[in-house]
């Protein structure tokens, strides 16, 4: 019993330790954000979500386009990297970055109107067997 209950520890504790780690950043000139993400674990990593996943699943951003009252303006949900490419795999101990173009994103009317742009990315990562990483960022920009 001792012996499963040591077995159990380090399983949990090396399925704990897989990890993302990521950096956002914002250049107002161009109004693009640069999302890199960088796979510390051991195992390729898969930022895709499975055909069965529930919707909300993989690596997504949501972005709402705010006017300077706070009113939502426009919204837009999309995944970080294009579908069926191999923009979906972080190999291990390496990072790739991902390009969020805000203007491209922005479904309203004027983009004189937009006061600050919110921001969430939903970073979902699989590894092979069971483990798997999730995390939820939120960032707020000026618009400018």
């Amino acid at each position: 019993m001792r012996t499963l209950l040591i077995a159990l520890s380090l399983f949990f504790s090396l399925v704990s330790q897989a990890q993302i780690a990521y950096k956002l950043s914002y250049d107002k000139q161009t109004k693009i954000v640069n999302l890199n993400l960088t796979n510390q674990f051991d195992e390729l990593a898969i930022i895709e979500p499975r055909m069965d996943d529930a919707p909300g699943s993989g690596t997504y951003y949501k972005i709402n386009y705010k006017d300077i009252e706070g009113k939502i303006l426009s919204s837009s949900t999309n995944y970080v990297f294009k579908m069926r490419s191999n923009e979906i795999f972080i190999e291990s101990k390496k990072n790739k970055d991902y390009k969020i173009n805000l203007c491209e994103q922005f479904k309203g009317n004027t983009v004189n109107d937009i006061y600050t742009v919110e921001i969430e990315i939903h970073i979902q990562a699989r590894f092979k067997g069971f483990t798997e990483f999730k995390h939820t960022v939120n960032e707020e920009y000026r618009w400018e």
